[in-house]
This record gives C-alpha cells, sequence and structure tokens, in this order.
C-alpha cells in the first residue's frame, strides 16, 4: 500500500508542476487522454508526456502500473508533436533527477520482503526502460525542431537512466533483507524461502534451520500462502501385506520406521507432494527425524508465532469424507514442545486428559478442515470443527527407539476424530494390541510445519 500511497503522490506532484502548461495542449493528435493508472486517473497529452518520462524512474509504476507497454502505447499514439514537447521532456529532466532519493525515501519504510522484490523487478527494467525511451526520442525527432529537440530527450533519457541505476545501487546497499531467516546465509524454513521470494515455485529446497547442518527439504508454496515445509509423508496400510523391503515382521521393525526419534526416516520419498502407489507397493513412512522438524517449529517460534501443522489427507480407501486438508495449531506452545512427538501422541497436545478424550480441545489447541481462515501473514488459525468438542486420545504408551523413549497414541497426534462429529479420521495406528495396527486400510497423507 506504501508503495501505491508514494506512487500516486509522485504522479500527482508532477500533474501539478504542469498545471499551467496544459492550457494549450502540447501534443495534439488522434483521441485527447492518457488513462495512468487502475483510479481512471486522466492526463491531458502534454502532462502525459512528463509523466511518461518522470515515471521511468518510479519503481512501483514499473511494477505495478506496466510501464514499459504504457510507454509503447504513448509512442505509436503520438502521431505529431510541436515544439512544447521540450518543456514537458525538461521537466521530466529535473524531476527524474530527484527520483533516486524520492525512491530511497519511500521504499525506507516498506517491509524488507517489498523491499527485495522492488529491487529486481527495478533492476530488470532498465534495459526495457532504455529502449523505449529510445524510442520515444525518436518520436520526438519527427516534430517541430527536430534535432534540438531529439537532443534534449537524449539529455532526459541519460539522466532518467542514470537514476534508475543510482535507485538500484541505493537499494542494493541500504535494503537489503534482514531479520531472523533473511539475512545472508540460507533459510531456516520453507517459509523463509516465500518470504525471501513470494513467486517461489514449489519443490526441494536447502533449508537450515538454527542448531543444524542444512539439509534438503520439499516446500510446498502453491497453496495457504507458501512456506510449508514438509517433515512427514505416510503411505500407511497394510503393512502386514508387504511383499518386499522394507518388511515388517514386528513391532519393533514397525516403530523404526514410525517413531524413530534419531534418523531420517525414506527421505527419498519426501521430494514431491504426490504419491506413486499402486495397491501391492509396500507402506512406508519417511519422516525428519526429532530434531529436524522441531527446529523447523522452533523457527516460527523465533518469530513470535505459533507454528501451524498441515495435513493434506489424499486418500482413505475406508473413510473417503475424511479426505481434505486439515490444519492443528497449539495456540500457545511452550519454547521447548516437541513438535515430532506431538505428531505421534495426541496427549501432548495438552498434557491432559478424561477417557478417552484430550482436554483442552478448542481452547488451548484448535483444528479446521479446508480452512478459509487461514492468516497466513500472521499465522494464525481459527477453530472450525463444525460443533465437534472432543478430540481422540485414546490411550498413551511409550517404548524405546534407538535409545530414546517416545511416547504414541493409538491413532497418533493428528485430527483424532475432531471433525464433525466423524470417525475414522487419523493417519496411522500406532497401538500395537490394536487390529488395526500395521493393518490400516490404505491411508495417503502428507505433513508440513509453517
Amino acid at each position: 500500500m506504501l508503495v501505491k500511497q508514494w506512487t500516486r503522490g509522485l504522479v500527482l506532484g508532477a500533474i501539478a508542476s504542469l498545471s499551467h502548461a496544459q492550457a494549450s495542449p502540447a501534443i495534439t493528435a488522434q483521441g485527447s487522454t492518457i488513462t495512468v493508472r487502475a483510479e481512471e486517473l486522466v492526463l491531458s497529452r502534454q502532462a502525459g508526456a512528463a509523466i511518461l518520462l518522470t515515471n521511468v524512474a518510479s519503481t512501483a509504476e514499473a511494477t505495478s502500473l506496466g510501464l514499459s507497454s504504457y510507454i509503447s502505447a504513448a509512442v505509436a499514439d503520438h502521431a505529431t508533436m510541436d515544439a512544447r514537447i521540450s518543456v514537458a521532456i525538461a521537466t521530466a529532466t529535473s524531476t527524474g533527477a530527484q527520483a533516486s532519493s524520492q525512491l530511497s525515501a519511500a521504499v525506507s519504510g516498506i517491509s524488507a520482503q517489498v523491499a527485495g522484490r522492488i529491487q529486481s523487478s527495478f533492476a530488470s527494467a532498465i534495459s526495457v526502460q532504455t529502449s523505449q525511451l529510445g524510442a520515444l526520442s525518436s518520436a520526438v525527432a519527427v516534430g517541430p525542431g527536430g534535432l534540438s529537440e531529439m537532443a534534449v530527450a537524449a539529455m532526459a533519457q541519460s539522466s532518467i537512466t542514470a537514476s534508475i541505476s543510482a535507485a538500484v545501487v541505493a537499494i542494493n546497499s541500504t535494503l537489503q533483507p534482514s531479520g531472523p531467516g533473511l539475512g545472508p546465509g540460507l533459510p531456516r524454513t520453507c517459509r523463509d524461502v516465500i518470504r525471501r521470494n513470494r513467486s517461489a515455485a514449489s519443490g526441494m529446497y536447502t533449508i537450515q534451520p538454527l542448531g543444524q547442518a542444512s539439509f534438503p527439504a520439499f516446500c510446498e508454496n502453491d497453496f495457504y500462502g507458501g512456506g510449508w515445509t514438509m517433515v512427514e509423508k505416510i503411505n500407511a496400510g497394510p503393512f502386514r501385506a508387504n511383499t518386499q523391503p522394507p518388511l515388517l515382521p514386528d513391532a519393533a521393525a514397525f516403530f523404526q520406521m514410525v517413531l524413530n526419534p534419531t534418523q531420517d526416516v525414506n527421505t527419498q520419498q519426501m521430494q514431491t507432494s504426490t504419491f506413486d502407489f499402486v495397491q501391492t507397493a509396500p507402506s512406508w513412512v519417511a519422516s525428519l527425524n526429532q530434531a529436524k522438524t522441531n527446529a523447523i517449529a522452533a523457527a516460527t517460534m523465533d518469530d513470535g508465532q505459533a507454528p501451524v501443522v498441515r495435513i493434506d489427507f489424499k486418500r482413505c480407501d475406508t473413510c473417503a469424507g475424511t479426505v481434505g486438508t486439515y490444519m492443528q495449531q497449539l495456540l500457545d506452545p511452550p519454547q521447548n514442545f516437541n513438535y515430532w512427538n506431538a505428531l505421534r501422541d495426541a496427549v501432548l497436545w495438552t498434557n491432559v486428559t478424561a477417557g478417552h478424550y484430550v482436554v483442552g480441545y478448542e481452547r488451548n489447541f484448535v483444528l479446521a478442515k479446508n480452512p478459509s481462515s487461514f492468516n497466513s501473514e500472521k499465522n494464525v488459525l481459527l477453530h472450525d470443527a463444525c460443533g465437534d468438542r472432543t478430540f481422540g486420545a485414546w490411550g498413551q504408551f511409550y517404548t524405546m527407539v534407538n535409545g530414546v523413549n517416545v511416547s504414541y497414541s493409538r491413532h497418533g497426534g493428528l485430527i483424532g476424530d475432531g471433525h464433525c462429529n466423524g470417525g475414522n479420521q487419523w493417519v496411522c495406528t500406532l497401538q500395537t494390541t490394536d487390529p488395526r495396527f500395521m493393518n490400516d486400510a490404505v491411508r495417503q497423507s502428507i505433513v508440513y510445519i509453517r
């Protein structure tokens, strides 16, 4: 908004500087007006010629108003020009020289990521704008005065191009992105990736959360504001039917894959957001280890916000109505909250249960399906379970994996039959005495943290 306000002020200021000259239009051609912006601000042709050159040094004009196409249209439309065009060019020359300082002052208050986008688009626009100014110089030459006016146009072009270059240098030196995850070095998470470049595509990126060595991670940047780091991918059931590696003959082997806190598991499966699944393929779970997962969540807490867990439930052969995107958020997480374990243990979301259910659902942590209310800037999720007030845990159990005690609930820590009083809402069964253990119907889901 600040960029647009400043740009509008620059345009209106230039109009005011030409108010006396507009009494007798300097440019006569077919048509009588040029529309400059979405507000339908209409300039006379003489003011339009001045603005045409002045705004070459305006980043906001270049990015949001399609300056290059505006110049092309203006040049093509100016079939004849009279001597007063030189007045307009002279005005553009003087105002253009001030443009870099005006630009620096305007963008100094803009957030770092916006400034970065301005820098990129501004730099890439220089050659196009210079070329279009050359075309304008040729157009000026056909009017009365010919060579002298072309010389003035060339001076204006040189001055404005210099202003553009100076502004780019100023942005490079004084407006580099700053703040957690935005300075030099690798992004901490996929959210840093999208904050640095709003147009970053979904795919693999190298990230480095605090305290971790760098590693590749899949970033989902197409939905809900982007910036979602994949931490888990589950192609569940029936594990017992596996006929090729990795075979899972017992609970210990199963837990090495599903509840392994110390090692990344099957991360080769975490390079896309799709499943290449056939019924005879072995089931598997892929996940980042506990330290990486928790460091990704900690980066969001370092930014003063509560992490959001997103579950893309893509397939369920016995619960098609469960399919969809869920988000789950602990509203006031302690700094050392173990998100990796909470994905597997529903009790950890509040540490209080009553019977089979977690106490504090709605109040301490929230859930929503296909949430339209998710605020990606503030990372805030509003609870929307269509009246469901229970979130299942069905017990808390413990096992030792690679020398580490790990807790888990019967169906893990996500969704927990917590939406619309529906059942069969879980990603995988973890309780060894449950008949569905290692024998769930086919369930495919992807878990992200932002």
